[in-house]
């Protein structure tokens, strides 16, 4: 990993993560896109959906119209600007702050919400781009790039489409260059418990053994103690020489 990879990221002091331990990059969204076309869904669905009501025999349909057009349309744009998204040494961090929901009462608030997905968690990362209609009667053209990331386990949201994934990410102005930091990431070893354990010192004994095992390393050792030896030999001749010598003239 190089030392661009892991600078801190140039943000502003009014940047929500600003704050955030480890930060790599912080990603901005397109808001106005994901605000419209969000829109463009609630309104194409009010209609159909007051009237399976009618159809139902509920006697709330009349209020389900101006509920939608005004607090669903007011709180899926709420959503949509308190999303953030950032990537950190330790993951991606996903971030929704605290909200107006349902009525837009203050009972019915929706409270802030981080997660973090560590890189080492990650079996995909890719991108869904936009194509076709959504909506009532497939009205609504679909411009929203979605990144879905995947995990081996844990809590998954749906897509909508029957796929399940552990976060999915809509409306990222350049997804393709978040899907390419967080292969860099997860390929450099960030957020693995096991990058710590392989920077750790290895103790001498164990160098030692490691050395042993070259065949450089090994050849010069074997040739001094084989000198060793040969001197030795020499001295245990000179000392049975000299044995001999005091026994003959005992």
């Amino acid at each position: 990993m190089n030392g661009k990879l892991v600078a801190q990221a140039q943000v502003s002091s009014t940047s929500y993560f600003a704050d955030e331990e480890g930060l790599i990059e912080e990603f901005q969204f397109d808001y106005d896109l994901l605000n419209d076309f969000d829109q463009a869904i609630v309104r194409t669905n009010a209609v159909p959906c007051s009237c399976a009501l009618l159809f139902s025999g509920l006697p709330i349909f009349p209020c389900l119209i101006p509920y939608m057009l005004i607090c669903e349309t007011q709180n899926a744009v709420d959503k949509n600007n308190a999303t953030h998204v950032c990537i950190t040494r330790d993951g991606i961090r996903y971030s929704v702050d605290k909200r107006k929901a349902g009525c837009r009462m203050s009972m019915c608030d929706q409270g802030k919400t981080m997660k973090t997905v560590p890189f080492d968690k990650i079996t995909d990362c890719d991108i869904e781009e936009p194509a076709g209609n959504s909506g009532c009667c497939w009205l609504v053209k679909n411009t929203v790039t979605v990144v879905n990331v995947d995990t081996a386990s844990g809590n998954r949201m749906a897509d909508g489409k029957g796929q399940a994934h552990e976060l999915q990410i809509r409306g990222l102005v350049d997804p393709h260059a978040f899907k390419k930091l967080v292969w860099q990431m997860k390929r450099g070893g960030h957020g693995t418990p096991h990058q710590q354990v392989a920077s750790r010192p290895v103790a001498p004994g164990n160098v030692e053994m490691s050395r042993v095992t070259s065949g450089d390393e090994l050849a010069p050792l074997l040739q001094k103690q084989i000198t060793l030896l040969e001197t030795q030999n020499r001295a245990l001749n000179e000392q049975t020489k000299l044995l001999k010598i005091i026994s003959t003239k005992k």
